[in-house]
């Protein structure tokens, strides 16, 4: 957990171009210190332009990201009014791609 520690607090303090981000669905199992500063670190680079992309994974399987890409392009084709139909023949790799963690 140091290595985790000491890459988010890098990030910040590094001063460099890059963003940092962490995604998984099981934050709960991480120290405080670490879950604070990997938080850190993603909020701190949020709005970089260049540089890097670091993604750190905890708890990552794939399959509920995939869930909730899905899902999220879904919500996003309904509220644009479009049936199921239109939904189904409109989705496509890219479409779902883009609403993965590593495509926001």
């Amino acid at each position: 957990m140091a290595v985790v520690c000491a890459i988010g607090v890098g990030c910040v303090k590094g001063g460099g171009t890059g963003r940092a981000g962490w995604f998984g669905v099981r934050h709960d199992v991480l120290p405080d210190s670490t879950r604070d500063a990997l938080k850190l670190a993603a909020e701190s680079t949020r709005d970089s332009a260049g540089g890097f992309h670091l993604n750190i994974a905890i708890g990552y399987d794939g399959r509920e990201e995939i869930v909730n890409a899905i899902r999220a392009l879904l919500d996003e084709e309904a509220d644009a009014g479009f049936s199921v139909t239109d939904i189904a023949q409109r989705l496509t790799a890219d479409r779902i791609a883009a609403h993965l963690y590593t495509g926001r």
